[in-house]
């Protein structure tokens, strides 16, 4: 077997080749799958052992939560406290960040788990939970959730001097 070098036309075209193939291969498949194939393959085109070369891909795979475990937590959420609620979210979006996916994959934004929100609330505010508390899930993100309580929100909306049946 003539060994493989580094840098090379021939190489850099049998890269194209195996790339172009395994992608038409893995379409469908989980990126989770495509990173650990295309990892091998380089590894292996590299010099590395078989072992060594599934050890590398192995570990090239993020080590977050996979997506699907993370939007059964959010579908399983308990109403308790909205906090844990924006928590699994901000994870799901950087899990799916992580492999080059996206949330809305894995869940509905529009139907999240929640509290009756009172009809008197516009949810395009954006209120996208209620936990048993009325404490309203409005952003999460990397740095964190903002949480807003349905009083507050009742009032930014209504303003101050609303005498709806809600605002009495």
């Amino acid at each position: 077997m003539i060994p493989l070098q580094k840098n090379t036309e021939a190489v850099r075209q049998r890269r194209l080749k195996i790339r172009a193939t395994t992608a038409e291969r893995l379409q469908g498949s989980t990126p989770d799958a495509e990173i650990l194939i295309e990892t091998f393959v380089e590894a292996r085109e590299d010099g590395l052992p078989p072992d060594e070369a599934l050890e590398h891909a192995w570990d090239a795979i993020p080590e977050s939560r996979h997506p699907g475990d993370i939007a059964s937590d959010i579908h399983d959420w308990d109403l308790v406290n909205v906090r844990e609620l924006g928590a699994l979210l901000a994870e799901l979006d950087n899990a799916c960040s992580d492999r080059g996916d996206h949330a809305d994959n894995w869940i509905d934004h529009s139907s999240l788990p929640s509290a009756e929100i009172p009809e008197d609330i516009d949810t395009a505010y954006p209120v996208w939970a209620m936990d048993q508390d009325d404490d309203c899930l409005v952003e999460w993100g990397a740095s964190g959730c903002s949480v807003s309580s349905l009083e507050d929100i009742r009032d930014a909306q209504h303003g101050d001097d609303c005498t709806c049946e809600y605002c009495d």
